[in-house]
C-alpha cells in the first residue's frame, strides 16, 4: 500500500501538519510525545476524522481532499488498533487480528491463518490464544 499525505487537521486546540509519502512494503513507526498528535494522524489516515486542509491519497486513489473528497474508513483498506484495543475482549489476540479479514469476506480458518502469518511477522505469535 502506497501513502501520499499532506494535510492539515484541527482537533480542539491542537493543530496538525503532515507531510509524508509511504512506500509499499514500508514499515512505519509514529513516535512522539503525548499530545503530539500520533493518534489524530492515524484518525485521520483512516478516515475516522477529515482533513481540513490539503489530502490524502492511498494507492494513487484520493481518500481525503478538504472537503471535496471523503471516503469512509470501509473503502481506505486501512487497518487501526486503537489505544484502548478491549474492542473484542471476548475474542483472543488471534480472533481480533483474523476480524479485519473476516469482515471483508474471508471464511473463518484462511483469516486464521492469515492472522497468524500476520502474528508471526510481528514476532508476536506466541501471543495468540491471549484474551
Amino acid at each position: 500500500m502506497s501513502v501520499t499525505a499532506n494535510f492539515t487537521s484541527h482537533r480542539g486546540e491542537f493543530t496538525l501538519k503532515f507531510k509524508a509519502e509511504f512506500e509499499p512494503g514500508s514499515v512505519i513507526a509514529i513516535l512522539g510525545p503525548n499530545g503530539a498528535g500520533k493518534s489524530t494522524l492515524l484518525r485521520t489516515i483512516a478516515g475516522l476524522s477529515a482533513v481540513d486542509t490539503g489530502s490524502i491519497t492511498i494507492n494513487s486513489v484520493t481518500v481525503d481532499d478538504a472537503g471535496k473528497i471523503f471516503l469512509r474508513p470501509p473503502a481506505r483498506s486501512v487497518g487501526f488498533v486503537f489505544q484502548d484495543y478491549a474492542i473484542f475482549p471476548h475474542l483472543t489476540v488471534l480472533g481480533n487480528v483474523a476480524f479485519g479479514p473476516r469482515s471483508r469476506g474471508s471464511g473463518r480458518k484462511s483469516a486464521e491463518q492469515l492472522a497468524r502469518e500476520v502474528l508471526t511477522q510481528l514476532g508476536i505469535d506466541d501471543l495468540a490464544e491471549r484474551r
